[in-house]
């Protein structure tokens, strides 16, 4: 591998080997030797990437570097970075998608880098900044990069691993969380409970921080402005193949069971998830005018407004449409004895905000129990529960902001 392949800084062949590499290094870190071959050279060649990049873009000390992708329309950072420009701190945003980057540049003269390899799984081993904040999901990762702060893309982490895991959270699950050499952002009280126990025991509750989720903070802020309304409309969003298989029936049956005016959006999961599977549906029902194929890069709030309700799986938004609308949730499941996996009495299903249904028919009884129950008490059972379960409700990106100068300050 030559070293002039890195110094090209684009997207290329050497760039997704150190991706991969850098990724099965964080997975098996626990096994793996420091002073081992394999992440000895790792080491090397981070220390020299960084040597370059540092001089290239002539990064300045007690500098931030903020992550900005396309994945929601990078929502999931809320206004952190804004905040801490307003409080005097040098922010640079770095980008993965050189159109973005060249957009960007032209569209608000922020102080932007294109480093791809930052936002690769490499970049954890990289130490071009004082703090480096991004959404992607934490590994155990080397002391030798740069202290991140990961504030999460999923409002349901660890909770979702209860429906998604066949087996109990073991240590060694438990293990492969911590040592990221940052500070994992928590959004809700729920997903503190499954994780800070065990995080104590081995020494790394420091690294679990209470801080909230600006995406929803964002979401309930824009869904707020709107005028209330209980919906008819359906949104469907799923990410299990056997969720698909629901759907489809559910579609099939559509035609016949919708009432008058009544619309399906259909959202398909961003990037490569169910992809094929999802466009054959679309494909399928564009003829259709109650069919809404919506792929737009973040879910609009006339969407949600519009809805009585979701149908989903496991993604977060059967728990962020909920919290954002006080409307319910739909949670499919074929198998209902997963409902009742738990963590310390914690469990993935939550009666105040999901129905259930395991079928296409199940489907249509929960929508017309929607129709006919009584909003007002469901609105107020999720204000309620949202108000004690979401951490800094409304103002977590300034929480966190504050944080980070907090922690740029003991640098």
């Amino acid at each position: 591998m030559e070293f002039a392949e890195i110094q090209k800084n684009s997207p290329n062949e050497t760039l997704s080997f150190l991706n991969f590499a850098s990724y099965f290094a964080m997975q098996f870190y626990l096994t793996l030797k420091e002073e081992g071959a394999f992440l000895s050279i790792l080491k090397n060649l981070s220390k020299q990437t960084d040597l370059y990049f540092k001089g290239y873009f002539e990064l300045l000390p007690k500098s931030v570097g903020i992550a900005v992708t396309t994945f929601g329309g990078n929502k999931h950072l809320g206004d952190i970075g804004d905040i801490l420009e307003q409080k005097g701190v040098n922010v640079v945003y770095v980008y993965y998608d050189e159109k973005e980057f060249i957009k960007a540049q032209k569209q608000t003269g922020k102080n932007s880098i294109f480093c791809p390899i930052q936002l690769s799984y490499m970049g954890s081993f990289l130490n071009l900044f004082d703090l480096f904040v991004t959404c992607r999901m934490p590994l155990t990762s080397p002391s030798w990069g740069s202290s991140t702060i990961y504030v999460p893309h999923a409002f349901i982490d660890p909770i979702a691993a209860l429906m998604q895991r066949k087996r109990t959270l073991d240590d060694f699950w438990f293990k492969k969380k911590m040592g990221i050499n940052g500070y994992r952002i928590v959004p809700s009280f729920s997903n503190y409970q499954i994780y800070k126990d065990k995080f104590s025991e081995c020494g790394y509750e420091k690294e679990l921080v209470c801080g909230g989720y600006p995406s929803l903070d964002k979401n309930i802020l824009e869904y707020g402005q709107m005028v209330r309304g209980r919906g008819r409309n359906i949104l469907i969003a799923i990410n299990h193949q056997e969720s698909i298989l629901i759907i489809k029936e559910f579609l099939a049956r559509c035609q016949i069971n919708l009432k008058a005016k009544q619309k399906v959006y259909f959202r398909p999961y961003p990037g490569n998830i169910l992809q094929e599977e999802s466009e054959e549906i679309a494909k399928e029902y564009a003829k259709y005018s109650w069919f809404v194929y919506d792929t737009s890069k973040k879910l609009d709030a006339q969407i949600m407004q519009d809805s009585c309700c979701i149908i989903g799986d496991y993604s977060s938004l059967v728990y962020t449409f909920p919290l954002t609308t006080l409307k319910p949730a739909i949670l499919l499941c074929r198998n209902k004895d997963d409902l009742e996996n738990e963590y310390l009495g914690i469990k993935f299903y939550n009666p105040i905000l999901h129905k259930v249904a395991s079928n296409a028919k199940e489907c249509f009884e929960k929508i017309q129990e929607i129709l006919e129950e009584n909003q007002q008490r469901r609105e107020e059972n999720i204000k309620e529960y949202r108000k004690k379960e979401v951490f800094n409700l409304g103002k977590s990106s300034e929480f966190i902001a504050n944080f980070i100068i907090q922690k740029l300050e003991e640098i």
